[in-house]
């Protein structure tokens, strides 16, 4: 069983941070940037570098904190506190976070004590596109004419925080049958007569297919619709989970088990193997499905932390969320029009143009 620690990895050159550094797919030191792999990682753990930097976690409410230092939003009851070693400060926290930031010195940390106990995960994909990269590819997305300026402030772009996310990704096997109604329709013509015949058919196609992870997110507090937005994600890069990864982002622990999360499972496989069957009923006018007999024979949960870059925005109190795939870059997110934003251009535009035809007015007027 992993050790209740909780910790962070420090240079063995200059004795700095080390977290993950998505362009060199290495971690490196933010001080000397020299760069380590897994194998230097994992010797780093085993030696002085594995310190116990923050104190077991507490309820938070028991000394009256009532919100996260870390931006993370949840209720007063389900914070957690942890004293920096370091700098001696507060961090506040989710009961769920795995891996944070000390808000005061920045020191990435590692909370061991949320990865014990049944919550280890086989799998990680590492993030491999960094925070300026997300800023930027953040702001063009956001920057339109009536977007709120809050939104487009460094001070709140610089928010976005790399989260790894946990997922439970199911391998699966359907088997079974579609039956659809299918129809072929066939004119013919006599002189001025038009005849049509319609031939119906009942066709029967069926099967197996077989999946390998099926990725359902198993946090309550993300929305599910949002992280099927920003899939695929590219399993051939999947990597053994080893704590170090962790270093650097945040991290969270799934509140929902593979029991709870397995009907989305169930249901993303019965809806893929149905289409895919429907597809193959082929060289019909149309087709209609009319029943189907289809079976999940297995589906087996692994459990794994997948990256996303997630920020939270505020207008006129509503919360809007933008999350980027933090793999492949591929982005989701709402964006509110501004409506005075979009009164004052309107109006802008309506002075130039009627400045305009004022002069244009006059200018004829004196021929």
């Amino acid at each position: 069983m992993m050790a209740e620690h909780n910790q962070n990895y420090r240079c063995k050159v200059c004795g700095g941070d080390l977290g993950w550094d998505p362009t060199a797919q290495k971690w490196k030191c933010k001080y000397c940037d020299t760069e380590f792999d897994l194998e230097d990682m994992e010797e780093q753990g085993k030696t002085e570098l594995h310190e116990e930097v923050y104190e077991k976690g507490k309820e938070a409410a028991q000394f009256g904190h009532t919100e996260a230092t870390d931006d993370t939003g949840v209720r007063p009851e389900d914070l957690r506190m942890y004293r920096c070693k370091y700098c001696g400060a507060e961090v506040i926290t989710d009961k769920n976070t795995a891996a944070t930031f000390c808000v005061y010195c920045n020191n990435p940390i590692v909370l061991e004590e949320q990865l014990v106990n049944g919550f280890t995960p086989e799998y990680v994909i590492p993030f491999q596109n960094t925070k300026q990269q997300v800023m930027e590819q953040y702001l063009a997305f956001v920057k339109k004419p009536f977007t709120p300026k809050s939104f487009m402030t460094q001070e709140h772009i610089e928010k976005i925080k790399g989260v790894y996310l946990p997922f439970w990704l199911y391998d699966a096997k359907v088997t079974g049958e579609v039956e659809a109604d299918c129809e072929k329709i066939k004119i013919t013509r006599h002189g001025n007569t038009e005849k049509t015949h319609h031939d119906v058919y009942k066709v029967i196609q069926g099967g197996n297919l077989e999946f390998n992870h099926i990725p359902v997110d198993a946090s309550s507090k993300t929305d599910n619709n949002m992280m099927d937005s920003i899939e695929p994600y590219l399993f051939q890069e999947i990597k053994k989970f080893e704590m170090p990864y962790l270093a650097g982002f945040m991290a969270e622990k799934y509140d929902e088990d593979d029991k709870t999360c397995y009907p989305r499972a169930k249901e993303r496989a019965i809806h893929t193997m149905r289409t895919k069957l429907l597809n193959e009923v082929k060289h019909y006018d149309s087709s209609k499905l009319s029943r189907d007999n289809l079976r999940l024979e297995s589906c087996n949960g692994h459990y794994a932390l997948l990256p996303v870059w997630l920020l939270y925005s505020q207008f006129e109190g509503k919360t809007y969320t933008f999350a980027m795939n933090g793999q492949t870059g591929k982005m989701v997110g709402d964006v509110p029009i501004d409506n005075k934003r979009r009164i004052r251009f309107f109006l802008k535009y309506t002075g130039i143009i009627w400045a305009v035809l004022t002069v244009i007015l006059s200018a004829v007027a004196l021929i």
